[in-house]
């Protein structure tokens, strides 16, 4: 556990735990302004995983400007709301005039496809402290976590030593200019509120309204092994291997009809609401056993 008490120092705790990990930290100033996407990593990525795809794209032109339409056709796929965001870019390919690339490889399921063992291999999974999130000023994000250098996450933490809690995250969230790349609809998936305890997740910023859900284990405040309460976070939840599992197979968007009266035209109303779905702590745990379980049965 760390043995400062200010936030800095439980922020500095969770990076060298997730460097541990398997978590690479960059620069702040890697970030492409603020738009939450590490050029470099998202290239480095492409060029490893499909460098057949990488070559067809090259003979057009140059490297320098494969990058700069891999980088143009990336911010327009999560500038645009209907597209899905990070998440539908991750699942999905992305064809960048006579190339096609696949933007996150998934764990297979056996050893018998080398090629998609070695694939899943070139995976990159970045951590950056204090993110520029707005256009105009020096505010910043404690934390955020890229996939293959698209944002996937952002954190914002607190330390009930100073006298803050989750719930300072929370209001600090609700304050954010929903706006923003960063916090805008659909674009990064989930947002933490976290403190030395315990924490609170929400995937749509919407000011004041937005809503957050605990994402606790169940079991109280107890530390684990000496570490933080709240530790099951980067212990379990934010190693790589977890983060890449929710992003490609367990996050969703679900449509709801919701019914409310109309006191103008004395009927009642229905509004189809669309939000993002994260898991939370004990919905993926439980999931993860039922699949362990059914594993172990056919073995």
């Amino acid at each position: 556990m760390s043995k400062g008490t200010k936030e800095v120092h439980f922020e500095e705790h969770i990076v060298a735990a997730m460097v541990r990990h398997g978590w690479q930290e960059f620069n702040a100033s890697e970030v492409e302004g603020v738009e939450g996407v590490i050029r470099s990593e998202l290239v480095t990525f492409l060029k490893q995983s499909q460098a057949d795809q990488w070559a067809r794209l090259v003979e057009s032109g140059s490297e320098d400007q494969a990058e700069d339409l891999v980088m143009q056709r990336t911010l327009r796929k999560l500038r645009d709301e209907k597209a899905g965001g990070a998440i539908a870019l991750l699942r999905n390919t992305l064809r960048v005039q006579n190339a096609s690339f696949e933007m996150a490889f998934p764990a297979p399921s056996n050893n018998l496809n080398p090629e998609l063992e070695r694939q899943h291999a070139c995976n990159r999974f970045a951590v950056v402290r204090q993110v520029r999130c707005h256009h105009s000023n020096n505010e910043t994000v404690d934390l955020v976590f890229f996939l293959n250098g698209i944002a996937i996450a952002t954190v914002e933490l607190k330390n009930s030593l100073t006298g803050q809690t989750v719930w300072n995250a929370v209001a600090q969230y609700r304050a954010r200019d929903a706006k923003l790349p960063l916090f805008a609809k659909k674009r990064v998936p989930v947002h933490f509120a976290v403190d030395d305890c315990t924490a609170q997740m929400c995937t749509g910023l919407r000011g004041s309204s937005s809503r957050f859900l605990p994402f606790t284990t169940g079991q109280g405040v107890a530390s684990t092994d000496g570490d933080y309460a709240s530790s099951y976070l980067w212990e379990e939840v934010w190693i790589p291997a977890s983060m890449l599992e929710l992003m490609l197979h367990f996050v969703h968007e679900q449509t709801n009809v919701e019914l409310s009266y109309d006191r103008k035209r004395n009927s009642i109303k229905e509004d189809v609401v669309k939000f993002t779905v994260f898991p939370r702590f004990h919905q993926r745990r439980v999931v993860r056993n039922i699949l362990q379980s059914l594993e172990n049965d056919t073995a």
